[in-house]
């Protein structure tokens, strides 16, 4: 039976393809039209076939020159490889995406904090989290930041707290800063950091607020005022609390902060 033969309007029209997309495809050798002897060239059903077949690969990312080898030679064998491999690529991809989703869920949680939360008072508790390490100054816990960062990307996602010891009579003091990476936010390196028996915050009431600050800590009278208003509320609070700064913003030339107070409840 002999085979049908089509002009290349008529393959564009059939399948969908752009008369440039079937050129290009032709340039870049992946198929190969034919010339009949007034010139005008041809498509046949094993081209549409062909075409389908590159169609198909390009919607699982695969790129021209690797279709090309695909579609002109290609064994059960390689095709099973080529199939793992480009399966395991996009699974990694999957999980970028979803982290990269996860960074912008915690961000926009932060700034639903600081619209709901700027200098009130409310009782929450404490997040659960894992204590990735424990530092004597914020740069040390920085510097561990930016070292567990590149041993694991997902760990950038972790915060900073800092301790500090409160007295009415002296202000505020700096304890240490430790560095907390949520649960909930990557189920494969939680149960990493569970299988290294990272230890784990409690989930203790505290006396919440969060205020704006020129620095990375909250300033003393904005403290104090927080301590005031748990005991207008009848609350007894500890004489120290963490803080964990949510983010600069610059304006002007000028940076601040905005920061959350955790002051546990007896």
């Amino acid at each position: 039976m002999e085979e049908r033969q089509y002009r290349i309007g008529e393959m564009a029209e059939m399948t969908g393809l752009t008369r440039d997309t079937l050129r290009f495809y032709e340039k870049k050798g992946v198929i190969a039209a034919k010339r009949r002897e007034n010139g005008y060239r041809y498509y046949t059903e094993r081209d549409m076939y062909k075409l389908m077949s590159i169609c198909y690969h390009r919607k699982m990312n695969d790129s021209l020159q690797t279709i090309e080898g695909i579609v002109s030679h290609c064994s059960l064998e390689s095709k099973r490889e080529h199939i793992l491999r480009r399966k395991e690529e996009e699974e990694q991809e999957i999980r970028n995406h979803c982290r990269a989703l996860t960074r912008l869920r915690l961000t926009e949680w932060d700034l639903d904090a600081v619209e709901q939360n700027l200098y009130g008072c409310v009782v929450r508790k404490f997040p659960k989290a894992y204590i990735l390490g424990k530092y004597t100054d914020f740069t040390q816990g920085l510097t561990n930041w930016f070292n567990l960062s590149v041993k694991n990307p997902v760990l950038d996602m972790a915060y900073f707290y800092s301790t500090y010891s409160y007295e009415e009579a002296n202000g505020i003091d700096y304890r240490d800063t430790r560095l907390l990476f949520y649960q909930g936010l990557d189920y494969e390196t939680e149960r990493l950091l569970a299988e290294k028996g990272y230890a784990v915050t409690e989930e203790q009431e505290c006396l919440y607020s969060v205020v704006r600050s020129p620095n990375i800590s909250p300033e003393t009278a904005d403290v104090e005022e927080l301590y005031r208003k748990g005991e207008k509320l009848g609350v007894e609070t500890e004489s120290w609390f963490y803080c964990n700064p949510m983010g600069s913003f610059f304006r002007d030339n000028s940076q601040y902060s905005y920061v959350e107070i955790y002051i546990p409840v007896k």
